[in-house]
């Protein structure tokens, strides 16, 4: 965890130059194999369980036995009593189950896959019927909108790009998503967007931009032509959407936002010149662009431009039309496992006990756009900024009642949650959840409501804000007592944010008898051309008290591993995480006790009674942890962080010295890791060479690790007042401990470049060139690029061949920049950003 307090408090205000940090991660991966398998008879069941079958050449009326399936799971779940399973076999089911009646407890009604991963249960249905779009269809269309005929999309339909059908979808999809290949396709947009939600392509506001007006000259448009499109708009903070209200050339005024009283409206923040980003919406003018499509409801006609450019084959494209694969709304001791589900999601209800649902792949289970506050009235702060809370309580699997649980399951792929916890004593373990929460939104990873809930083991990572949020209801409340999240392996977050954190506590919660403790939370992903203003591992804001956060470790979060922010709280412990604390305006603030921890410790502008005792190891001082660089961050002997801490319930369980050891791992204790146990890998690390970094001009300094920055206060953040060109040389050389892979076999190599590039003005110029064993392998070309989260990846399997000895031994990596002159106005600074954040090569093998 390298040392990264200065310059978090710097306004984005001064040009980010080069900054440089390369470490070297060399991983062999064996995937651990899991099926599930649930048995026909459950455990308890009475001995007259019946076992039904379905099937896709089944029949209703037919017996449901093996020689005899039903054609629809509904069909089984109308006839089936406490102790019953249904089998399903190979298929896909175009339907919404909800069961006729529920199990008992130690009797419950399966529903499982006879063999897992081979049964799909699809909330989309097939389209036919496509024409293509001619000129005769924009002209009818004219006659409604003034604009159509010279827009983008009247220019793709004389290229023959577009294609319609009518279509009815379903009035409960309120926002439909489109699917060709099973793959979700983007909605008509201006600029045209990017195939991965999480990465939008976005304008950015301009000079002259204010409140909820955008200025930007690219909005070339005559008078009135965005007039009701809807806008996505990334603010200081977080998102918000809204609609056009008048617009002129270069210039779009929004009438508010989403569930904003045009009085309160200054509480869901406001545009901000050369700040905010946004994209607009709604508008059938704007389809152009391959994988673009619209729907007018009115009408109930799809418009289409297929990714090949082609007339699309019937049945190839589908459309969503169902919320809910399973409805187990009024279900309990319900077990549903081994299915996939697609464009859809399932629901337990408030009444709801004892459901299970296991060994899960789930994709795009949730969709919108439009950030309409949520339909749970509990839900928000009454503040008059309630679409932040947008798809909180009715996104991602939807986990209410009592003692329900998710487990062993992959979901992906929501606008919204991955899983949402409302309810009591309920559990979500041992999954797997990326790319959620595509809108930017409240959304989650997972998002918890309720008391004595635990979240656990899951791998999650790839979300638009945080992996595990959670918050009170307006139910009279704010105790959320007895909740655990704990072993969870957190990344990637905060891709559409600007403010969050790994896990986000928020606010004014009482988590008496909770415990935040043995996760991972790493490397967030901050959103392209916009750094997190804050990112925190474990973020604690708005005055949250009793909480428990011990044994954590994180890196990579501007402002450190763990944070209490805002508005005080009481009885907050803060034991034995990595990768320091950070307090910020947190008072009054009785009963706090950090103790125990590595890495830095700063408190500001918070309660002066707040100590940072000396069982804190703070840099300068090196933890000497195993291997840092392979996330090993177990002590070795001689780690300066043994014997200095003292007894910390919750943190210093199972230690071996005394007095105990500071930090996440007590020296000789069990080693511990987080994750999903499909998503962990056993790291081989190699030993390598010392890195070398050097260039010029000499406003250059080293920092550890081989980081460059600044000689000042704010490394990273300076203005130069003369024309310059630099340029960086770094080579990195490779040494292996097995060097012929003894008893390994080598399946995938590849070099993984996390970095980026932004040329700010057209007076600045970089690239970014990476040479492997002196042969060139990635040029950028002299264009900007956007690599930290998603790397850029250089295969050399085919190169290596399966042969240990061919393993890259030397990684060049070339940078250079150029920039105009620091002029204050009116543009302040002329820059080129270029971050190196990590090269890694990484192996797969497996044991032979």
């Amino acid at each position: 965890m390298a040392k990264q307090v200065e310059g978090r408090d710097a306004a984005a205000t001064g040009p980010r130059n080069l900054s440089v940090a390369l470490t070297v991660v060399v991983l062999a991966v064996f995937a651990a194999a899991s099926t599930a398998q649930a048995a026909v008879g459950p455990p308890g069941a009475p001995s007259t369980a019946a076992t039904y079958y379905v099937a896709p050449t089944g029949r209703d009326t037919a017996a449901g036995d093996s020689g005899h399936p039903f054609l629809h799971i509904q069909r089984c779940a109308d006839v089936a009593n406490p102790g019953d399973t249904c089998v399903i076999r190979p298929g896909t089911y175009h339907e919404t189950v909800k069961p006729a009646r529920s199990g008992t407890a130690g009797s419950p009604i399966t529903y499982r896959a006879q063999t897992p991963g081979t049964v799909r249960v699809d909330g989309s249905d097939q389209i036919k019927g496509w024409a293509r779009v001619a000129a005769p269809d924009v002209t009818a269309l004219a006659a409604n909108d003034q604009f159509i005929a010279g827009s983008p999309f009247a220019s793709a339909v004389r290229a023959g790009r577009v294609f319609k059908t009518h279509v009815a979808i379903s009035p409960s999809v309120t926002e439909p998503q489109l699917y060709d290949g099973d793959q979700a396709m983007s909605e008509a947009a201006f600029p045209d967007p990017a195939p991965d939600p999480l990465e939008p392509t976005m304008q950015l506001a301009r000079d002259g931009s204010t409140g909820k007006s955008i200025a930007d000259p690219t909005l070339t448009q005559p008078a009135g032509y965005w007039a009701g499109a809807h806008a996505y708009v990334q603010t200081t903070d977080w998102a918000v959407t809204g609609t056009v209200g008048t617009s002129a050339p270069g210039t779009i005024n929004l009438s508010g936002w989403y569930g904003a009283p045009a009085a309160q409206n200054s509480a869901c923040s406001n545009v901000v010149a050369n700040w905010t980003h946004y994209f607009l919406y709604g508008k059938l003018s704007e389809l152009n662009a391959p994988r673009e499509w619209f729907y007018d409801r009115a009408s109930q006609t799809l418009y289409f431009s297929p990714p090949d450019g082609r007339m699309p084959a019937a049945g190839a494209v589908t459309v969503k039309q169902r919320l809910y694969g399973f409805d187990l709304a009024s279900a309990s001791d319900t077990t549903v496992t081994g299915l996939n589900l697609f464009g859809t999601t399932i629901r337990t209800g408030d009444a709801s006990q004892r459901d299970v649902l296991a060994a899960l792949t789930v994709r795009y289970p949730s969709h919108f756009m439009d950030f309409v506050p949520d339909a749970d009235p509990r839900v928000g702060y009454g503040r008059g900024c309630d679409s932040q809370e947008a798809g909180l309580t009715t996104t991602g699997i939807i986990l209410r009642g009592t003692n329900n649980t998710v487990r062993d399951s992959t979901i992906s792929d929501s606008a919204g949650n991955g899983v949402v916890m409302l309810g009591d004593h309920n559990t979500v373990t041992n999954n797997v959840i990326h790319d959620v929460d595509s809108s930017g939104g409240r959304p989650a990873g997972v998002f918890m409501f309720g008391h004595d809930q635990t979240i656990s083991s899951n791998t999650i990572y790839s979300m638009g804000r945080g992996a595990i949020e959670a918050t009170f209801l307006n139910n009279g409340t704010l105790a959320m007592p007895n909740n655990r999240i704990s072993y969870n392996d957190l990344y990637g977050y905060g891709r559409l944010e600007q403010d969050f954190g790994g896990i986000y506590i928020c606010c004014q919660i009482d988590f008496s008898g909770s415990s935040i403790d043995h996760n991972w939370v790493h490397d967030p992903q901050d959103m392209a051309n916009t750094p997190a203003s804050v990112d925190i591992g474990i973020y604690v804001d708005g005055g949250a008290s009793n909480q428990l956060i011990a044994s954590n470790v994180g890196w990579g979060n501007n402002h450190l591993t763990v944070g209490l922010v805002a508005d005080g709280g009481t009885n907050n412990r803060v034991y034995n995480n990595d990768g320091g604390v950070w307090v910020s305006d947190f008072s009054p603030a009785p009963g706090t006790d950090i103790a125990n921890n590595i890495g830095e410790v700063v408190i500001k502008n918070s309660d002066p009674t707040i100590a940072i005792p000396a069982s804190n190891l703070q840099p300068p001082a090196d933890p000497a942890y195993v291997d840092q660089a392979a996330r090993d961050f177990r002590l070795t002997s001689g780690s300066p962080a043994r014997g200095i801490g003292t007894v910390a319930s919750g943190g210093t369980d199972g230690a071996t010295d005394a007095p105990p050891d500071a930090g996440a791992y007590q020296y000789g204790a069990p080693y511990w890791q987080p994750g999903a146990s499909s998503a962990r890998s056993l790291v081989i690390r190699p030993q390598y060479g010392a890195s070398t970094a050097s260039g010029t001009p000499t406003w250059w300094w080293f920092q550890p690790d081989g980081a460059l920055g600044t000689n000042g206060s704010h490394p990273d953040y300076y203005a130069v007042t003369g024309t310059y060109n630099a340029a960086l040389d770094s080579t990195l050389k490779l040494t292996y401990q097995s060097p012929t892979g003894a008893g390994l076999a080598i399946d995938h190599v590849e070099i993984r470049l996390y970095a980026r590039m932004h040329r700010q003005y057209a007076g600045t110029d970089g690239n970014v060139v990476v040479s492997v064993d002196g042969a060139q392998a990635y040029d950028a070309g002299h264009t900007d690029f956007e690599a930290i989260g998603r790397p850029v990846t250089i295969d050399l399997t085919s190169a290596v061949g399966g042969n240990w000895s061919k393993l890259p031994k030397e990684i060049d990596l070339h940078a250079t920049m150029s920039s105009a002159p620091y002029n204050p106005s009116p543009t302040a600074w002329d820059t080129t950003q270029v971050d190196v954040h990590a090269v890694e090569v990484v192996i797969q093998a497996h044991r032979v």
